[in-house]
């Protein structure tokens, strides 16, 4: 990250330190990247903390997603990824929703971190269990997974490792296929020891680039602007109202309202002069191979920022090999947007078929689901109250196909598509007949059962999930 007066004094005392942590000489030429969507996972890890150059790293990133020419791309991002630094950490929870899509789908919050004098160890375990699924699931469809570490080293160390210690991938295999890519002496110098450093140095394929506040051999992503000067262009070209890039023009609005509510603008940050700086995103530019089309802040505007042809937001690639966003591996509550309940797989309404309703107010062991990959972009859901897996049964009602837990295992009613939709809601559709899930109040005006009968999706086929 950038923070020049900062970096000189933890240079400094880190010399006189027991066990100094030396930086990685960065590779002027380091071997091109050539990601392939259709098995590769990116991703995005930012510490947020303390500088405000995240949150538009943030903003930049989630602009480049949206441009065709990253569209299906699976992704997912961390915040929170700190080490050892002081200073207060900028969660930014709405603008994260914006470039990525829903908390815990497509991005996790790790917190403070867990070396911060109030540590998060909870938020920091759980994100670093999200992030080691995904990894797992990119590698087994025979992917890589590359690594924009926005951040210290520790949280990479963590899922990695837990990777290593909880899978049947070693550190061989990690070093092969996982792709840390870092562009920052002050990040590796923030990790919180030498031998955390040292691990994932080498136990991954690490590679670091030339800084992104030079132009040498990465983009500068950091508006220069001379101290006692103020220019606000590039933002205001962003926030503008006659950006025709909406998506962008939201993000980069959200970006300055959380850093105003904050109100950290450091002397060294050109931001503080009214600037742009996301010189994370160079790692982002080095994974995509972008190249010339984003080689500087003004192409890198004109193509991602103010540019007429991006989408209202990230088009997802499948996550961990399964429909868009789905937490594979993971066991979810689902609660229907029609009534406000929770599902169950209720076995007092039919002993023998645990039919699916949305009727509980609170989450037991009728109400939690696995998400099971079923291939080829779907997924399988398998009821915890009596581990039979969910089907949409044409059996049941060949007019509604009511969903069940009754089957020993997945065939074509089982699999389900996972939808994202964008006010941060999913819906289903089944693959047996097409239609989408609904908890549908005119079956049952009490219990609202699930059944496969809709053709497109309003809100009682709108559902919240959280995971348990």
């Amino acid at each position: 990250m950038k923070k020049y007066l900062v970096a000189a004094l933890a240079s400094a005392l880190l010399t006189c330190a027991v066990q100094a942590q030396t930086a990685t000489p960065p590779n002027n030429n380091p071997p091109t990247i050539n990601f392939n969507k259709s098995k590769d996972l990116f991703i995005a890890q930012f510490d947020s903390k303390p500088d405000p150059d995240d949150i538009h790293a943030i903003a930049g990133l989630g602009s480049m997603l949206a441009h065709p020419d990253l569209h299906n791309v699976d992704y997912y991002a961390v915040q929170g990824s700190v080490g050892k630094q002081g200073g207060q950490f900028i969660p930014a929870p709405a603008l994260m929703n914006l470039a990525f899509g829903q908390q815990n789908v497509r991005w996790t919050q790790a917190g403070v971190g867990k070396n911060n004098t109030v540590p998060d160890t909870a938020n920091w375990n759980a994100s670093v269990d999200r992030v080691r699924i995904k990894a797992k699931a990119a590698l087994d469809r025979g992917g890589n997974v590359y690594v924009m570490d926005a951040g210290n080293e520790d949280f990479t160390h963590d899922w990695v490792q837990e990777l290593v210690n909880q899978t049947a991938y070693t550190t061989n295999d990690t070093k092969a296929r996982i792709i840390v890519v870092q562009h920052s002496n002050w990040n590796e110098e923030q990790t919180s020891s030498a031998a955390v450093l040292n691990w994932v140095r080498n136990n991954t394929d690490y590679r670091r680039i030339a800084d992104g506040n030079g132009a040498n051999a990465t983009p500068d992503y950091q508006q220069n602007i001379p101290q006692g000067s103020f220019n606000n262009s590039f933002i205001t070209s962003a926030k503008a109202a006659n950006n025709p890039n909406s998506h962008a023009r939201a993000l980069w609005v959200e970006a300055d309202a959380v850093l105003q509510a904050h109100g950290h603008f450091p002397s060294y940050s050109s931001i503080s002069r009214g600037g742009v700086d996301f010189s994370d995103c160079v790692e982002a530019w080095y994974i995509f191979n972008v190249g010339n089309n984003a080689n500087g802040i003004q192409p890198f505007w004109n193509r991602y920022v103010r540019n007429t042809n991006s989408a209202n937001g990230p088009v997802p690639g499948p996550a961990g090999g399964s429909g868009s966003g789905a937490p594979i591996g993971q066991t979810v509550a689902l609660k229907s947007v029609g009534n406000g309940k929770y599902v169950a797989a209720d076995r007092g309404l039919d002993a023998i078929n645990w039919p699916l309703a949305a009727n509980r107010t609170a989450v037991g062991a009728w109400e939690k689901f696995q998400v099971v990959d079923a291939g080829g972009g779907l997924i399988a859901l398998k009821a915890n109250g009596n581990g039979k897996f969910v089907a949409s049964d044409q059996f049941l009602s060949s007019i509604n196909w009511p969903m069940a837990a009754n089957r020993t295992a997945v065939g074509a009613w089982e699999k389900f598509t996972w939808v994202e939709n964008s006010d941060g809601t999913i819906s289903l559709k089944a693959n047996g007949n097409g239609k989408f899930i609904a908890a549908d109040r005119g079956l049952d005006v009490i219990n609202w059962p699930l059944a496969a009968n809709r053709t497109a999706i309003g809100a009682w086929e709108k559902f919240t999930f959280e995971i348990q």
